[in-house]
């Protein structure tokens, strides 16, 4: 839609030149017009007095009139000459000018069927797909806050403790009612509503990608702060979740337990390396 805005603007700001072109080259054009309409007057003019001047009787002229009949007759035909000459110009940028006229004409209606365009896509077309927006934004928000509240409950077995997800997808905790800032939570806390976040929305963007999906996911220390009961139950959780692939960095070695591969690293010179490229393989 932001392209299509752009490009409307755009056309909207050129049929605005062309009625600017269109107003000025049609003035030009009447300009013309009366121009050739003056010119056909005097040429008109100039023939009759052409024929009054060749109607004369010979016999009745004396030598001075003949002379300068003569004279009036060669310069107004040379000046029926000039006018023929002008009025075949004005003719030809008559026939120029209507032709940019036409165009100009033809190109104001195709941008009044995009001026109507554009007002469809801005009062309905817009409005329809910011209503359903709208409404599957909130399908994902429900289904969103369905799956972290049940996951940071199987995390935090304390019934004075509840999780949700607000209107912008953020994630809130509450103890007995009340909203408890994220930084305020424990280290254990923060984890389990950290791990139930992501857990919540790798289920609901599988539900909602329509084909496409998360076949990675990649946890550091995901056990941080836990104790033995909730390591447990990441272990019981982690069994569920719908991944192809999932990489944990940890220094937890109860998380072996759900290893397909495991990497022993250890750190030398401030970086961790595999001395013996040693890889335990452990299930096959």
């Amino acid at each position: 839609r932001a392209n299509y805005n752009e490009k409307l603007k755009s056309e909207y700001n050129n049929c605005n030149t062309f009625d600017n072109l269109y107003s000025s080259e049609n003035q030009k054009l009447q300009n013309i017009k009366k121009k050739l309409d003056l010119k056909n007057k005097e040429k008109n003019q100039l023939s009759s007095d052409v024929g009054n001047l060749n109607g004369l009787n010979d016999e009745k002229k004396t030598s001075n009139e003949i002379k300068t009949y003569n004279v009036s007759l060669q310069s107004d035909s040379e000046t029926k000459g000039k006018l023929d000459s002008d009025m075949k110009n004005c003719k030809k940028d008559i026939t120029r000018l209507e032709g940019v006229v036409n165009k100009i004409n033809k190109y104001k209606r195709n941008c009044k069927i995009l001026d109507e365009y554009g007002s469809w896509l801005k009062n309905t077309f817009n409005k329809n797909l910011e209503e359903i927006e709208k409404q599957v934004a909130s399908g994902i928000n429900t289904r969103l806050n369905y799956e972290f509240m049940n996951l940071f409950k199987q995390f935090i077995d304390n019934d004075e403790q509840t999780a949700g997800i607000d209107a912008q997808f953020n994630p809130i905790i509450k103890h007995n009612g009340e909203e408890q800032p994220i930084k305020n939570l424990s280290g254990g806390e923060k984890t389990s509503a950290g791990l139930a976040y992501r857990f919540a929305f790798n289920t609901v963007y599988q539900e909602f990608s329509y084909g496409r999906k998360l076949d990675m996911l990649i946890l550091d220390e995901p056990t941080y702060g836990f104790d033995t009961n909730q390591t447990k139950k990441f272990i019981e959780i982690m069994e569920n979740i719908n991944s192809e692939q999932i990489i944990i960095v940890s220094h937890n070695p109860d998380l072996a337990d759900i290893a397909d591969n495991m990497f022993k690293l250890e750190k030398i010179q401030d970086t961790s390396l595999d001395p013996e490229a040693y890889v335990s393989r452990i299930t096959e």
